[in-house]
C-alpha cells in the first residue's frame, strides 16, 4: 500500500526539546554490540516519562532524542500563529511548557534510579574508561516556537518530521548545557512561558549572542545538581515517569492541584534540587548582576561563594569566572552585557543541518 508523501506540510507551534547522551562516542566504543541494549534501556526512560508527561518522541539520532509537546487542539494552534502573543496566548501551551520541564527532572530521576543504568558503572570497558562511579548523563534543550510539520522521505522510507529556526534553535540550547555543566537549559522564549513556581526555580546564566540568532538573549539553567542528600524514593508500583506525592498525598491528589505545583510537591524535583538552596540563587543573582554591569572583580567573589555553597563546584560559575580570568577580571572597553560564544554542532541532527543549511555556530 503507497503513502502519498508529495504534499505539503503545515505550521505548528510547540515546544521542543532535545536530550542527548553525553559521551555517547566514547559509550559506543566501550560497548560495541552491547550499545543497542544500552540504548533500549535509556530509550525506555525517555519514551516512558515523554508519554506520561504529554510529549512525543519524534525521532532518535544516535545519542540524540526529538520530543515535541504539542497542542492538539486545532483552534488553540491557529490563535498562537496569530496572536501577537505567540505560544504565551494559549493556557494549555503554557501548561505543556510546564510539563516539558517536569519530564526532563523526571528523566533524570528515573535514570539515577534504574539499576539497568547503575550496573554499567560495573561493565570492564566502561570502567576503565570512566572510572567506577560512572554514571550515564544526559543534556536537555527546551526551546518554543513554530515548525512546519511533515512526511520527508521516499517510497523506501518515511520520517514524520519538524523544521524550522527553532528546531535548530533547541538543538543549539542542548549543545550549550556542556559548556556551562548543566543538564537542563532552557531559551529566554522557553522561560517566559513558565509558570511563577517554574521561573522561580530557574535561573538566568549568560546573555550570549549565537550567530543562529542576532540579538542578545539570556540562557536559563533548571539546576539539577550531581549530588543530593537524599537517596530518590521508589514508591511500591511506581511506573517510569509518574509523579511522587508527598506522603499525606496520593497521586491524584497532587496532580489535581496543577502542574504548577508539582514544582514545590514532586518528590523526585525537591530530592533532585535539595543543594540549589535560596542563599545559593540570591548569591548568584547578586554576582549576575554584576557580571552584566561589568564588575567582574566582585561578580567572580559572588561566584566563588555560589560553587562554595552548591558543594565545591558550579558549571555557570566556573564558566563566567574562567571567561572573566581571560580578560583578568576587568570588563573589555566594548563589554555590552553580553558575549559571544562559539559552539560545534558537528553531530547536528540532519533535520536541522540539511533542510535548514545552517553550519557550526560561531562567532
Amino acid at each position: 500500500i503507497g503513502v502519498e508523501i508529495m504534499i505539503p506540510g503545515h505550521k505548528v507551534t510547540a515546544v521542543f526539546g532535545f536530550i542527548e547522551i553525553r559521551d555517547f562516542c566514547d559509550v559506543s566504543e566501550c560497548l560495541m554490540e552491547e550499545l543497542p541494549v544500552y540504548m533500549n534501556k535509556i530509550s525506555r526512560i525517555v519514551h516512558g516519562v515523554a508519554h506520561e508527561w504529554d510529549g512525543a518522541t519524534n525521532k532518535n539520532m544516535g545519542g540524540a532524542f526529538l520530543v515535541v509537546w504539542k497542542v492538539k487542539d486545532s483552534k488553540e494552534q491557529k490563535k498562537m500563529l496569530r496572536s501577537e502573543q505567540g505560544l504565551a496566548a494559549s493556557n494549555k501551551m503554557r501548561v505543556l511548557a510546564d510539563k516539558s520541564l517536569v519530564c526532563c527532572a523526571k528523566v533524570i530521576a528515573e535514570l539515577r534510579r534504574s539499576a539497568d543504568n547503575l550496573a554499567y558503572a560495573k561493565h570492564p570497558k566502561i570502567s576503565a574508561r570512566f572510572g567506577p562511579a560512572y554514571r550515564t548523563a544526559l543534556g536537555f534543550g527546551l526551546h518554543p516556537g513554530w515548525a512546519i510539520e511533515g512526511a520527508i522521505g521516499s517510497s523506501y522510507k518515511i520520517d514524520a518530521t519538524y523544521v524550522s529556526p527553532s528546531v535548530a534553535y533547541a538543538w543549539s540550547v542542548q549543545r550549550i548545557t556542556k559548556l556551562y555543566g548543566v543538564p537542563i537549559l532552557l531559551s529566554e522564549e522557553m522561560f517566559q512561558l513558565l509558570s511563577t513556581n517554574a521561573k522561580e526555580r530557574c535561573r538566568a546564566i549568560d546573555r550570549v549572542k549565537l550567530s543562529i540568532r542576532p540579538t542578545p538573549t539570556y540562557l536559563y539553567s533548571f539546576d539539577v545538581p550531581n549530588h543530593s542528600g537524599r537517596e530518590l524514593a521508589c514508591p511500591e508500583g511506581h511506573l517510569v515517569g509518574q509523579a511522587i506525592p508527598p506522603g499525606e498525598m496520593t497521586i491524584e491528589q497532587l496532580v489535581t492541584k496543577g502542574v504548577e505545583w508539582l514544582f514545590l510537591m514532586e518528590q523526585d524535583v525537591i530530592v533532585l534540587r535539595e543543594a540549589v538552596t535560596t542563599e545559593a540563587l540570591s548569591i548568584w543573582r547578586r554576582g549576575f548582576d554584576l557580571y552584566e554591569s561589568g564588575e567582574w572583580g566582585r561578580s567572580a567573589e559572588h561566584f566563588d561563594r555560589m560553587a562554595e555553597l552548591m558543594g565545591g563546584s558550579d558549571g555557570p560559575a566556573d564558566t563566567l569566572i574562567e571567561f572573566m580570568d581571560r580578560h583578568h577580571r576587568v570588563k573589555p572597553l566594548d563589554w555590552k552585557g553580553h558575549r559571544d560564544i562559539e559552539v560545534t554542532l558537528f553531530d547536528q541532527p540532519s533535520t536541522v543541518v540539511d533542510h535548514q543549511n545552517l553550519g557550526p555556530l560561531g562567532r
